[in-house]
C-alpha cells in the first residue's frame, strides 16, 4: 500500500516528512540521526547544523554533525549540559543567527541542537521547523534510551540466570552420588555426571528427554514404574538398599527417591539419588564380627570367673 503523498508545496512540510521518513526506517541509531541531521541542513540550508546527544552514562555530550559543518577542535568540549539547563537560546551571528534548543523529555535532559540559520525570508520557517523536529525527537530518543535499557537490563538477568543455573549445574555434578531426575511424564531431565560414570553410566545427551524405563531397562519397568508412583502419591522419601553383582563383585547401594515440586502444589518430579555403600556395609560387617569376638570373650572370661572361685575354695581346704 503506497505512502499518502503531501500535496502542499510549503518548504517546511516537505523538510518534516522527510525527518519522518528517517525515524520510521527504525530506532534512531547513530546513522538514523545522522540522517536527521543531514536532512535539516540541507532543507533549510543552515550554515552549520550539530545535535549533540547525552551519553550513556550521562556524564558528556557527543556531537553527530552533518557534512559540511566545521571540524570540531580535539578536545574542544562546549558546555552543552548548561545550554540543556538554560532552555532554548538563539543570538546574532556573522550572516545569520544561532539557535539552541535543548531536547528533554519528562523533564529528563537527552541532547540539544546547534545550528546556524542564515538570514532571509526563509529564517522564521527555518526556526520553527526546528522546534517541531526537537518536539519530535525528544519523546523519540527517550523512548530509544528506555528500551536499550530495558534490553542492557535483560541481557544482565540472562547472564545472571545463565550463571545461577550453571553454578547449579556443577554442584551436581560434583556430588559423589548418583542422581537423576524425571518428570510426571518419567522422562528424565537432569542427570549427573557420576550417573555417566561406571560399566552402567549412560551419557547425558543420549539420554535426557527419555523415559527412564528405556534407559534403566536392565531393572524390572513395572517395579520402578510402583517406586515413582508411590512418592508422586505419597509424597514421602523412599529409600531401599540393594546389592549388584554387575561390575563382577558385590557391590551395596542406598537407593533414595525423593518428592520435588516446582510451584509449591503437587510433586512435579522425583529425585532419586544412588549411593553406594559398599564400604560402610563392609565396614559395618567388621564392627559386627569385632563385637561379636568381643562378646565371646567376655563370656569365656566369665566362665573362668566361676571356674576359678571353686578352685580356689578346694586350695583353701587342701591347705587347711
Amino acid at each position: 500500500m503506497a505512502a499518502p503523498q503531501l500535496e502542499s508545496n510549503h518548504p517546511g512540510l516537505g523538510v518534516l516528512a522527510e525527518v519522518a521518513r528517517v525515524l520510521a526506517d527504525g530506532p534512531p541509531a547513530e546513522a538514523g540521526l545522522g540522517g536527521v541531521v543531514a536532512v535539516l541542513r540541507r532543507g533549510l540550508a543552515l550554515r552549520r547544523c550539530r545535535l549533540w546527544l547525552r551519553s550513556a552514562n550521562g556524564a558528556r555530550y557527543l556531537p553527530i554533525s552533518s557534512p559540511g559543518d566545521e571540524a570540531l577542535l580535539p578536545g574542544f568540549a562546549p558546555p552543552v549540559a548548561q545550554w540543556v539547563a538554560a532552555g532554548p537560546h538563539q543570538e546574532p551571528t556573522a550572516g545569520g543567527m544561532l539557535l539552541r534548543l535543548p531536547l528533554v523529555h519528562d523533564d529528563e535532559p537527552l541532547g540539544c541542537f546547534e545550528v546556524v540559520i542564515p538570514e532571509g525570508r526563509h529564517e522564521r520557517m527555518a526556526h520553527d521547523v526546528l522546534v517541531v523536529v526537537a518536539q519530535m525527537l525528544a519523546p523519540v530518543l527517550a523512548a530509544t534510551e528506555l528500551s536499550q535499557d530495558l534490553a542492557s537490563e535483560v541481557a544482565l538477568r540472562t547472564r545472571e540466570l545463565e550463571a545461577q543455573r550453571n553454578f547449579a549445574a556443577r554442584i551436581i555434578d560434583s556430588l559423589p552420588v548418583g542422581l537423576y531426575v524425571i518428570d510426571r511424564g518419567y522422562r528424565i531431565r537432569a542427570w549427573n555426571r557420576k550417573r555417566e560414570a561406571g560399566t552402567q553410566g549412560v551419557s547425558r545427551e543420549d539420554e535426557l528427554g527419555r523415559e527412564v524405563f528405556e534407559v534403566l531397562d536392565r531393572q524390572p519397568r513395572d517395579l520402578l514404574q510402583q517406586e515413582f508412583d508411590r512418592v508422586f502419591a505419597t509424597g514421602e522419601i523412599q529409600q531401599v538398599e540393594m546389592e549388584s553383582q554387575a561390575t563382577g563383585e558385590a557391590r551395596h547401594y542406598r537407593i533414595t527417591k525423593i518428592p520435588m515440586r516446582l510451584d509449591d502444589d503437587e510433586i512435579s518430579h522425583v529425585i532419586t539419588i544412588g549411593e553406594d555403600v559398599t564400604a560402610w556395609r563392609q565396614a559395618q560387617q567388621r564392627l559386627t564380627q569385632t563385637e561379636k569376638l568381643a562378646a565371646l570373650g567376655q563370656l569365656a572370661a566369665g566362665v573362668m570367673h566361676e571356674i576359678n572361685n571353686p578352685l580356689a575354695t578346694i586350695l583353701a581346704c587342701s591347705e587347711a
